[in-house]
């Protein structure tokens, strides 16, 4: 049975070379595979059994090219469409801030966190990324929100950081998880924050 959570995701990808970010199964290449407006797909795991696993079950589709990887650090230049999802929110933000150079041809950034909602937010800012679509999905009596960032500058409330675009609409479990990890302890990640802050300011 297809999940509903993977298929919101492929959907929200608008560009033709995709860079998917802890693969897992494979189910999101598959879906993306059957779409004409797909040309290729790099699928990436950091871990050798999951790689192996990911491989066997993309096997037979063209369009899709494996990598053990971590994260980003291997994005090649062709990618467009940027995929990360079923992380929490500090890890994506550190995969994204660690080779954030590597994001220069990237048009689009499709996120699924699990938690820490507002930090995202905020590190897109930084980056040069904008709100542009968000999806709440309940699957399996859980609530997940993928957002789907595209480039070019922008400025927001607090709320619409804290809470996203839909923040005054009926509130929902996730509220309650949006909020940046006060636990956060990454140099990197703070480094960004600060930058915000004196912009803003």
């Amino acid at each position: 049975m297809r999940s509903l959570r993977i298929s919101k995701i492929a959907s929200l990808v608008s560009y033709d070379t995709v860079f998917d970010v802890g693969a897992d199964h494979g189910e999101l290449e598959k879906i993306l595979s059957q779409s004409d407006n797909i040309k290729k797909i790099y699928a990436v795991e950091n871990k050798k059994g999951p790689f192996l696993n990911l491989s066997h079950n993309v096997e037979g589709l063209t369009k899709v090219t494996s990598l053990l990887s971590n994260g980003i650090k291997d994005l090649k230049e062709d990618v467009n469409s940027l995929v990360i999802a079923g992380m929490g929110g500090i890890n994506i933000v550190e995969i994204l801030l660690e080779n954030e150079d590597k994001l220069q041809n990237v048009k689009e950034i499709i996120l699924e966190p699990h938690s820490d909602y507002e930090l995202v937010r905020r590190i897109l800012v930084i980056l040069d990324y904008k709100i542009d679509e968000e999806i709440k999905v309940t699957e399996a009596g859980k609530n997940y929100l993928i957002t789907r960032f595209i480039k070019g500058k922008a400025t927001y409330s607090n709320d619409i950081y804290r809470y996203g675009l839909h923040y005054n609409e009926e509130s929902n479990n996730l509220e309650e998880l949006k909020v940046i990890n006060k636990r956060v302890k990454s140099t990197l990640i703070e480094k960004k924050l600060k930058e915000l802050e004196n912009h803003e300011n």
